[in-house]
């Protein structure tokens, strides 16, 4: 009996500590993703330009890029009207099920600028400020 209750108590904690990660956190590699982000979103980062080259470029063009002649799924990350076009299917696959990109995990800061810029709805460009500067008219 006591050994019975020695087993079930091991099989309860090893199955507390396999299932005690946030819902946040991906597995990557056997290793858990890190929550928090290295860089914060700003206003002037919500634009396709940036998005494109933080996050499309570096982690999507490997398997959705139209000029690479690389479009699963049917999608293009190289191009903003594709995007947009498309702009939930890759919010639901990358921010809401993080199923992409496959095999692999955004970093921190490419899920918060996708998902930022995504929810803002995936503007072309957001309007400069040139108050700081000199420029003549």
């Amino acid at each position: 009996m006591r050994l019975l209750s020695f087993l079930v108590v091991l099989l309860l904690s090893v199955c507390f500590s396999a299932c005690s990660g946030s819902k946040d956190e991906k597995e990557k590699d056997g290793a858990l993703a890190p929550v928090g982000d290295s860089k914060p979103v700003a206003a002037e980062d919500l634009q396709f330009f940036i998005v494109s080259r933080e996050v499309f470029a570096a982690s999507c063009y490997e398997c959705h890029n139209r000029a690479q002649g690389m479009i699963r799924g049917g999608i293009g990350t190289d191009v903003y009207e594709e995007v947009l076009e498309n702009a939930q299917r890759i919010y639901q696959k990358t921010i809401v099920e993080r199923t992409m990109p496959m095999n692999s995990s955004l970093t921190p800061r490419q899920y918060s600028l996708l998902k930022a810029w995504l929810e803002a709805g995936a503007p072309m460009k957001t309007e400069l400020d040139y108050s700081n500067y000199d420029v003549e008219e």
